[in-house]
């Protein structure tokens, strides 16, 4: 352990400083690009985020491209990029090009972005576009022109 201020993270990982510079230690994780421990530097906005209360890594990718950061500190010869399954439930199903999820009493379409930096974007839809987007026919394309969901692809939404 480090002797300067530290915070863990909800995935287990730790986020420290020495007093001047910041940094993050992973962990190993189980079917991602992260199969090693590593020390990686990391910007002093995303330190006081954690110290503020931010443990959540998903929303430190998300908010302050993390991926960015632990990707710079990665050998490409260290990454090992794995296909994860997807499997459809009652409440989410995988399209051709998109997710389509209920999330309490609201349905929700998901796409990736092919602007540089990826991303997603997912905005609400209706039970009807829902539906008709379970029955696997579809691609996202498909859906859009069929319910014309143009109006509904702004940056707002973007994830």
């Amino acid at each position: 352990m480090h002797n300067k201020e530290q915070y863990k993270l909800d995935n287990g990982w730790i986020v420290w400083t020495d007093g001047s510079e910041y940094f993050l230690d992973t962990k190993p994780l189980e079917n991602t690009i992260f199969t090693k421990e590593q020390t990686v530097k990391i910007t002093e906005q995303i330190f006081k985020a954690v110290k503020n209360g931010e443990c959540k890594i998903l929303t430190l990718f998300k908010e302050y491209n993390l991926l960015n950061f632990l990707i710079k500190w990665t050998k490409p010869t260290d990454i090992t990029l794995t296909r994860r399954e997807s499997v459809n439930t009652e409440n989410t199903f995988y399209g051709r090009e998109f997710i389509v999820s209920k999330e309490r009493a609201k349905y929700f379409l998901e796409y990736q972005l092919d602007t540089q930096g990826g991303g997603s974007r997912k905005f609400e839809i209706s039970q009807e576009v829902y539906e008709d987007a379970r029955k696997g026919n579809k691609t996202a394309s498909d859906l859009f022109k069929k319910f014309n969901l143009y109006h509904l692809d702004t940056p707002a939404n973007d994830v």
